[in-house]
């Protein structure tokens, strides 16, 4: 699994999976919110998106829910999104 950054998991999606879709933030200048400071914004590639559910799907084949993780996923275009 790769993940360049930080994971923000919510209690109630312990038992979720996260996949890196993005790292670091698309805007990073927030005054309120610095997790993602030192982390350089990074859109992850397809193909590593591909591998790491290929991973997941050997490693945790009854995982219900999978999250789009990263500092704004939101980031991607339409496209990307629905490739995901």
């Amino acid at each position: 699994m790769h993940f360049h950054g930080p994971i923000i998991r919510p209690g109630t999606d312990a038992n979720s999976l996260f996949i890196e879709v993005t790292a670091g933030c698309s805007h990073n200048a927030c005054t309120f919110f610095n997790f993602y400071k030192d982390i350089p914004f990074y859109v992850a590639p397809l193909s590593q998106i591909e591998e790491d559910l290929k991973e997941a799907k050997q490693k945790w084949p009854d995982v219900k829910d999978i999250w789009a993780s990263g500092g704004n996923p939101f980031a991607l275009s339409t496209n990307k999104q629905i490739a995901v």
